[in-house]
């Protein structure tokens, strides 16, 4: 009987090593696979393939190599793009896998029918009159036209069909008057919204229909709207080419980018953000955005740029700048420091490649500094990395970058790149002496000293730097940024679904404490309406009645049962975070930890609260019961 049990286990414990254990369920958006279809997005595709065009075709790309992808496809909204004729360009150079299809939304509109269009974008029915245009018509393709004001805004843009039926009206002339408008195959108005999302994000759910699927979202006007996607069926990232503030130069706590702001309002409705720099997650996260939403995975280098260090045509003199002639790159930065150290080294040459609004006070910059022999503005080219591999140094000047791309490009080609320590990314790619330079922001002096103290190297010291910067640059091979964006999918997806609050404008506040100190407030609160909150974790926020600006805290752990069972939610916020804010006013609210930002609710204080004001700050209840807090019109050192 024994024997007989034993081989039953046996047998038992043979068929269930041979039947695969059962796939736990899933939320249908959490893949935890590179084998997805793979959707990217663009606005546009622009003519010269740089920057931002560049950096998701590379992606793109790397998937098809080195992926398992089931499609790849990459989105894109502008009016006046020819689809087939760029997607030709692109492979027909390189740029593109001819597996990846490219979309665009107008095209995909113009010949749905009119129950397509009805089921596809959920609207209102059209109640005015459509008034006539007028301002400056321009045709600017057989589908596409567009009117301008006398200050050359678009007031007025439509779409036809190829039979000549419009299709599409967009009325924008008066501020918060705008007028989005679909029409059927015979040109009647049909549907209209008073935003373009309206448009924008029924098309992204129309056209990713297949499971699973992962939307990388890299235009920002898309992104500030992607996170309204909330009930969907995707994997959806937000990748965060550009600085996450207006000017990050005047410091982290200032102005976020508008053309982003919803993005960062609603985090956590993406189901990771990708960032190009650590330093960027840690001052994205010192203002309460979400660190476990973000991932660390930099833009990709093209496999091409890799060359010889040792290039025996390189000139030892030569110096290059890369980039975009505009007020952002300080371009007359570079030109000052290279006149400056012709003082020691008069042989050195610059080569600026690039176009822009700059390029004419520029060149009479060049003239005035009698350079016009040394310092050449070449326009666009095309053969960087050749460009890159016959100049000794290249110069960044630049007020901010996403990451420096340029930077990375450079070392590729053996080119020793000396930069301003800007926000964000050279004090990360750069061992400052060993594979590169980086001196003070905006110090043209130091710039053009760097220069000097490198040119004046022995060869074998150059060289040993020049091969340095090469292996450095190899860690930004797609390869490698593939395998993290493969790591970061297959990620489990956290999400949250908080119930809303039972009054969707306020949370009533029976107690609060506030302690300040120099560097901290910190606001102990005890809901009156403690059974309607029914979370541990909260997101406190402060956000500016006039600006971009606000600021998260969540609430800590030691909160504590009070005699009377209520709980305390305690919420820490550093006083940095208003040093850039003299004179605004910020409102509070609170909002459940995954929730969407519409969701926030002002916070009601009790009648008998009485302001607080130190360290710069003015806690206080306005005329309505609700809690602000003013910061002083002149913030004081001790405080910064």
């Amino acid at each position: 009987m024994r024997l007989a049990t034993q081989a039953i286990t046996r047998i038992k414990r043979a068929v269930n090593r041979a039947t695969p254990s059962p796939e736990p369920t899933r939320h249908p958006r959490d893949s935890r696979t590179d084998r997805v279809h793979l959707y990217g997005t663009l606005w546009g595709v622009l003519d010269d393939f740089g920057g931002m065009t560049n950096s998701v075709l590379r992606r793109t790309n790397s998937f098809i190599q080195y992926g398992h992808p089931l499609s790849a496809t990459v989105l894109t909204f502008a009016h006046q793009l020819d689809v087939d004729e760029v997607r030709a360009k692109l492979v027909g150079s390189g740029m593109l896998d001819e597996a990846v299809f490219v979309r665009n939304l107008w095209d995909d509109v113009r010949p749905m029918s009119d129950q397509l269009l009805r089921t596809t974008f959920p609207g209102d029915v059209p109640i005015d009159e459509i008034p006539e245009p007028h301002g400056l018509r321009g045709v600017v393709t057989k589908n596409y036209v567009r009117f301008l004001n006398d200050d050359d805004k678009v007031i007025r843009q439509e779409h036809y069909r190829d039979d000549g039926t419009r299709v599409f009206t967009d009325i924008n002339e008066v501020k918060n008057q705008r007028r989005v408008i679909l029409h059927s195959t015979d040109g009647t108005p049909i549907i209209e919204w008073d935003r373009a999302r309206g448009l924008y994000n029924p098309w992204l759910r129309y056209v990713i229909n297949k499971e699973p699927s992962v939307l990388i979202v890299d235009s920002g006007p898309i992104a500030t709207i992607a996170h309204e996607l909330t009930d969907r069926t995707f994997k959806l990232v937000h990748f965060l080419h550009v600085s996450h503030l207006k000017h990050p130069e005047e410091g982290i706590y200032g102005q976020l980018t508008s053309n982003r702001i919803g993005a960062f309002r609603d985090q956590e409705q993406f189901d990771f953000v990708a960032v190009q720099t650590q330093q960027q997650i840690d001052d994205m996260a010192k203002i309460g955005l979400s660190r476990k939403r973000m991932r660390l995975i930099p833009s990709e280098l093209a496999p091409q740029a890799i060359t010889a260090a040792n290039n025996p045509d390189r000139d030892e003199a030569k110096g290059l700048v890369v980039a975009r002639l505009v007020d952002l790159k300080q371009i007359d930065h570079a030109i000052e420091a290279v006149a400056l150290a012709k003082a020691t080294r008069p042989n050195i040459t610059l080569d600026i490649a690039g176009t822009g609004a700059e390029q004419e006070p520029l060149q009479h910059l060049i003239n005035e500094r009698e350079l016009s022999d040394d310092v050449h503005l070449l326009g666009h080219i095309d053969n960087v990395t050749t460009r890159l591999s016959a100049a000794s140094f290249s110069l960044l000047t630049s007020k901010f970058e996403g990451l420096g791309l340029a930077i990375i490009e450079s070392m590729a080609a053996g080119c020793i790149p000396i930069v301003y320590d800007i926000k964000y990314g050279p004090a990360e790619i750069i061992t400052n002496g060993v594979n590169g330079y980086v001196v003070p922001a905006g110090n043209i002096d130091a710039l053009a000293t760097q220069v000097e103290q490198f040119l004046s190297m022995p060869e074998d010291e150059k060289l040993a730097m020049r091969e340095a910067a090469v292996e450095r640059a190899r860690n930004f091979l797609p390869e490698r940024s593939y395998t993290r964006w493969k790591t970061a999918f297959e990620e489990p997806t956290k999400i949250h679904e908080p119930a809303p609050f039972a009054d969707e404008n306020h949370l009533r506040v029976r107690d609060i404490a506030i302690t300040t100190t120099k560097c901290s407030t910190k606001l102990g609160v005890v809901f009156a309406d403690s059974e309607n909150v029914q979370n541990k974790n909260l997101r406190l926020i402060v956000t500016s009645r006039s600006k971009n600006n606000f600021y998260q805290a969540i609430s800590s752990e030691d909160g504590w049962q009070r005699t009377d069972g209520r709980t305390v939610y305690n919420f820490t916020l550093s006083n940095d975070l208003f040093t850039q804010s003299p004179g605004q006013t910020f409102d509070v609210f609170i909002r459940k930890v995954g929730a969407s930002w519409d969701s926030k609710v002002r916070l009601k204080l009790p009648t008998a609260f009485a302001s607080v004001a130190a360290h710069d700050l003015k806690w206080y209840k306005t005329e309505y019961g609700n809690f602000s807090v003013k910061v002083s019109t002149q913030v004081s050192e001790d405080s910064e």
